[in-house]
């Protein structure tokens, strides 16, 4: 994939702050149309560590299966600062992006979107530098506020922050905990919940990022043995 430069990753804690308040104001939401290759990406890394481990699995949604996967592990000198961690595990999870041969559709990052301090988390980060749709699905809260869903498998309600609606609090499953969805960059928040639940099999979590999970930690055990 062609990735273009947005920045320079070696900025300190205030620079990423006001960088991120500045490129929040050019992620785009619009209707996603048809959807075939899902990529799901996720990292590992601990709070005391410099290395990343980044992880990229492009799932074929029609037909249910994987197409490709793509693995890289870097250093990182960015601390480990919660509503920054983009700054800390992009230079990984892009490059394991740009050794796919495949063209995903669309990108789901374990992690968040718009719904994001400064409304830009690394599905809107990431999402800016490719220039493809990307969508936040995360497993906890980190700002706004929501009523709890019905119970019932895709049942949804909205998740407010500073009085503007930024992602929708989805249940996935029956009677499963609900996860916390918001847009990235090139998809609006009705097609980000859609497109998660399409991607729902037998699962809680999306198929692409479920199966980006298994192959980071698989790809981080073979390293450390």
């Amino acid at each position: 994939m062609n990735i273009r430069k947005l920045h320079d990753w070696n900025i300190d804690y205030e620079a990423a702050r006001l960088l991120q308040l500045d490129f929040s104001s050019r992620i785009i939401f619009r209707e996603i149309g048809d959807v075939k290759y899902v990529a799901g990406v996720d990292c590992s890394t601990e709070k005391k560590s410099t290395q990343i481990w980044a992880a990229v699995v492009v799932y074929d949604l029609l037909n249910h299966k994987v197409i490709e996967e793509s693995t890289f592990r870097t250093e990182t000198n960015f601390p480990y600062i919660p509503g920054l961690l983009s700054f800390r595990e992009g230079p990984a999870v892009l490059e394991a992006i740009r050794r796919l041969s495949v063209e995903p559709d669309i990108f789901i990052f374990d992690g968040h979107g718009i719904a994001h301090p400064r409304n830009f988390g690394i599905a809107s980060h990431i999402g800016l530098w490719l220039e493809k749709p990307a969508i936040g699905c995360a497993k906890s809260r980190l700002v706004g506020s929501a009523i709890q869903p019905a119970k019932a498998a895709g049942s949804m309600e909205s998740l407010f922050f500073n009085e503007r609606e930024v992602g929708l609090l989805l249940r996935t499953k029956d009677n499963v905990k609900p996860l916390w969805i918001s847009p990235g960059h090139l998809v609006n928040i009705r097609d980000s919940a859609d497109i998660v639940l399409k991607c729902c099999l037998r699962h809680r979590m999306p198929e692409p990022t479920r199966l980006a999970h298994i192959a980071v930690n698989r790809f981080r055990t073979s390293l450390s043995l």
